[in-house]
């Protein structure tokens, strides 16, 4: 197998009622399809047709069949014009756009990695001293408990505040400057993995069209 094919391409995975639980690259897509064992049985391929038009053009709005394939038939797929495929001994083999586990239906909550634009987002672009909102150019994170006198960086002790009044305060407490909270700070709570892993699709490079039947109720 062409392993240049397999780790540029993306593989949506879905859950046993049909919903986005996360990616893998096409190796581990195929890894998953052939593996398994009686605790994770294997993941199974899914197809889907479109309409041809008339002139030979594939509608993409226009889904006619949806076909969950195990490898032993997967393998045997026609490999379509806008299939992504990787060269065997035995010939080309269609890659999977789409996954499902049949047997994994936990719902699936993840927490928010910790970053600048996470603070941003919590926090809804609005400076947590003044309440007016920032433009990105403008905006800077400040640590409440100034890292110097022992503060962390983390959800419940940073906020989203202007460069000026981040300069003014240095590494003073608020009260020390006379600055107060319009709210404190929390940990955002766990988000359902099925919205985030919609809201990664538009920002990602390998889009596939099969995704978007799938996605469309997570937009």
């Amino acid at each position: 197998m062409s392993e240049s094919n397999l780790n540029k391409t993306t593989t949506l995975q879905l859950d046993g009622s049909w919903r986005p639980i996360g990616f893998k690259n096409g190796a581990e897509a195929i890894i998953a399809m052939t593996g398994g064992n009686k605790y994770a049985p294997p993941a199974m391929g899914i197809s889907l047709e479109y309409l041809i038009r008339v002139d030979g053009t594939v509608d993409f709005e226009t889904v006619v069949d949806l076909v969950q394939h195990k490898w032993d038939s997967w393998r045997y797929l026609p490999v379509r014009p806008y299939d992504f495929s990787v060269n065997t001994i035995h010939g080309k083999i269609r890659i999977p756009s789409v996954i499902i586990h049949p047997k994994f239906n936990k719902t699936v909550k993840q927490k928010k990695r910790y970053s600048k634009h996470g603070v941003a987002e919590r926090d809804g672009y609005i400076d947590q001293y003044t309440g007016e909102k920032l433009s990105k150019r403008d905006m800077t994170v400040d640590h409440i408990i100034p890292l110097s006198r022992g503060g962390k960086t983390s959800w419940e002790n940073t906020v989203i505040t202007s460069s000026a009044i981040n300069n003014k305060k240095g590494n003073k407490f608020n009260h020390e400057v006379g600055l107060k909270l319009i709210r404190i700070p929390k940990e955002p709570s766990p988000t359902s993995i099925y919205q985030e892993v919609a809201k990664r699709v538009d920002r990602h490079s390998l889009q596939h069209a099969d995704w978007n039947y799938f996605l469309k109720n997570y937009k």
